[in-house]
């Protein structure tokens, strides 16, 4: 195994969790999704994972929401909880004939409500009425209220990311909405959204760092794949740490497709497309046929982009790895400029009397409809 296949790999973006001024719109019908209202029904929480790590955290939140919601009771009672201690029912009070309280939301948004009565032939008051400890969030509290912070949400909903990764920013509004009565932005939405994902499943860094382990491990329990690893210089001036490479492009081919090819169509596809995320760049594929039309893949590559040093690289890999010095091979592309330069590069073995180059008939048809959609 060569050691350079376990080296960490430095990411090459600037992380999107450092600004996130410019967060993506994940799906903009979420905006009509309608917000519940948190006593409108009973809450139906259906979330086994993370719940006492919500509890615990949530701790905070309520303390400071109840200080707030004080404010709204009236100030005509004195406050019955004199000596600091939790109220029960059956607790006394000296005075009062009837003591109440009652948050300004009840039988809006809220349903607490505390009622005492004076006993008979004694100047005690009694609590008769208490139905649990007052948690209703302030209905005046804004969507930037300190507490609620993307931390506080990306706790609230690790078990719904934990089954749905991919889950709508708007259902997360939802959430939060019908545990605080809350409704908070879409920004904090996502924030906490990406970060509960970075906690469960591991953020960019660590993906790209398990790579060359992975790959490590494919060649292992799968003798005779090839990988291989392009790394970036490190950058002038700036003080090299000999165990950090930084990531460029990694090819690798599985041995169980470079012994099929011999029994294929002499014939060999290649295409990319696009990464989406922290770290943008470009998958690279090379294909071909049995002869019954299925589809056989034969080697891959995450390279930076559709660039001449990209498929250059590649395709020289594909060469040396997969086809070797079999001839008369019909190689498939668009009409890309990057892989015409490199086929015409006879070093590579794509001209002529090894390859011949055509192209696919689907980008054609697809360009001629761009170029000529009106006519």
């Amino acid at each position: 195994m060569p050691s350079s296949s376990i080296l960490p790999i430095a990411g090459r973006c600037q992380p999107l969790t450092e600004n996130l001024a410019e967060f993506i719109d994940e799906d903009e019908s979420e905006a009509n999704v309608p917000i519940r209202n948190a006593h409108d029904e009973e809450e139906q929480d259906d979330d086994d994972v993370g719940e006492d790590l919500f509890e615990e955290e949530a701790t905070d939140f309520y303390s400071q929401v109840e200080m707030e919601a004080s404010q709204c009771f009236s100030g005509d009672f004195p406050a019955p909880n004199i000596d600091g201690d939790e109220l029960y029912e059956g607790m006394n009070f000296p005075t009062k004939a009837v003591f109440r309280k009652q948050c300004p939301y009840f039988g809006k948004s809220c349903a607490w409500r505390l009622r005492a009565t004076q006993k008979v032939n004694t100047n005690h008051w009694e609590i008769t009425i208490y139905p649990s400890k007052h948690t209703c969030v302030n209905t005046t509290l804004t969507e930037d209220h300190p507490k609620l912070d993307f931390d506080m949400i990306a706790t609230c909903i690790v078990s719904m990311v934990t089954r749905e990764p991919n889950v709508f920013v708007a259902s997360i509004i939802k959430r939060i909405n019908d545990k605080f009565n809350c409704t908070v932005s879409y920004k904090k939405a996502w924030a906490a959204k990406h970060k509960t994902i970075a906690k469960v499943f591991g953020n960019w860094e660590s993906s790209y760092n398990k790579l060359p382990r992975w790959m490590a491990v494919v060649q292992y329990f799968i003798p005779g794949t090839v990988v291989k690893f392009f790394y970036k210089p490190h950058r002038r001036g700036v003080p090299s740490d000999l165990g950090v490479r930084i990531f460029q492009q990694v090819f690798w081919a599985y041995k169980p497709c470079i012994d099929a090819f011999p029994h294929l169509k002499p014939m060999i596809q290649v295409d990319g497309t696009f990464l989406y995320g922290k770290y943008i760049g470009t998958p690279l594929i090379a294909s071909s046929q049995d002869g019954n039309n299925n589809i056989v893949p034969l080697a891959f590559a995450i390279a930076e982009g559709k660039t001449l040093g990209a498929w250059s690289w590649f395709l020289k890999n594909v060469r040396e790895h997969v086809v070797g010095d079999r001839e008369n091979i019909c190689l498939i592309s668009y009409r890309h400029v990057s892989i015409t330069s490199v086929v015409g590069d006879e070093s590579i073995k794509w001209q002529p009397p090894y390859a011949y180059h055509v192209y696919c008939v689907r980008h054609l048809a697809s360009n001629l409809n761009k170029r000529f959609k009106e006519t």
